[in-house]
C-alpha cells in the first residue's frame, strides 16, 4: 500500500495554470499571492529561482498540449518539487469529492483533511484558473 502524506498549512504550495504566452501563477500558503509569468525559459528560469526561494511542498503545473514542458524543464533544473496534472483527472476529482458543477464554477476552496491530502492540490488549481 503507497504511503498517503499530507501538506502542513505553514508550506507553500504553488498552482499554475498553463497557456502558450503566459502562466497564471497562485502561491497558496504563508506567501499567498498571484501573478502571470511570460511562458519563455528566460523568465522561467528566474521564476524558478523566486520558487527555490519559497521553498515550496509542490508545484501544479496543468498539463497543456505540451506548453508546460518550459516550466517542468525549468523547475526540474532547479530541483523544485513538481507535477503535472491534467485538467480531466482534476476534474473526475472533483466529482470523487461530490461536485457536480463545472470546473469553472467550483469553489476555489475545498476542505484540506488528511483524508483528502490532494484536496489542496486541486484548490489550486481552481484557484490559479480564476486568477
Amino acid at each position: 500500500m503507497n504511503k498517503v502524506e499530507t501538506i502542513s498549512a505553514d508550506h507553500n504550495v504553488i498552482g499554475i495554470d498553463v497557456a502558450k504566452e503566459e502562466l497564471a501563477v497562485f502561491v497558496d500558503g504563508p506567501s499567498e499571492r498571484h501573478f502571470t509569468c511570460p511562458n519563455k525559459p528566460k523568465d522561467l528560469k528566474c521564476l524558478a529561482r523566486d520558487f527555490k526561494k519559497l521553498n515550496p511542498a509542490v508545484i501544479v503545473l496543468e498539463a497543456t498540449g505540451g506548453y508546460e514542458l518550459a516550466a517542468a524543464v525549468a523547475f526540474s533544473e532547479a530541483e523544485l518539487p513538481f507535477a503535472i496534472v491534467f485538467p480531466r483527472r482534476a476534474r473526475q476529482f472533483a466529482l470523487g469529492l461530490g461536485m457536480n458543477a463545472p470546473t469553472t464554477s467550483m469553489p476555489a476552496s475545498l476542505p484540506v483533511t488528511d483524508e483528502w491530502p490532494a484536496s489542496r492540490a486541486y484548490r489550486l488549481i481552481q484557484r490559479t484558473a480564476r486568477a
